[in-house]
């Protein structure tokens, strides 16, 4: 039991992390590489207006819509 508390085996998990990407259902390489500049597309072409689409390409990632 020492052995366990030493190594740390009985700690708790940490939550699944996460993130803005989401997972891609393909293995094609270039759907791979350019899905996220089409959901980037995808979000500037929502925007109701130019200012809108600007503040939102240059705002941080917390701060979008």
């Amino acid at each position: 039991m020492p052995c366990t508390r030493l190594y740390g085996a009985l700690t708790p998990q940490l939550p699944d992390v996460v993130l803005w990407s989401k997972n891609v259902a393909t293995d094609n390489p270039l759907r791979v590489a350019t899905h996220e500049y089409a959901a980037l597309a995808r979000d500037l072409s929502a925007a109701p207006t130019w200012r809108a689409r600007a503040r939102w390409a240059s705002a941080p990632p917390s701060r979008r819509w």
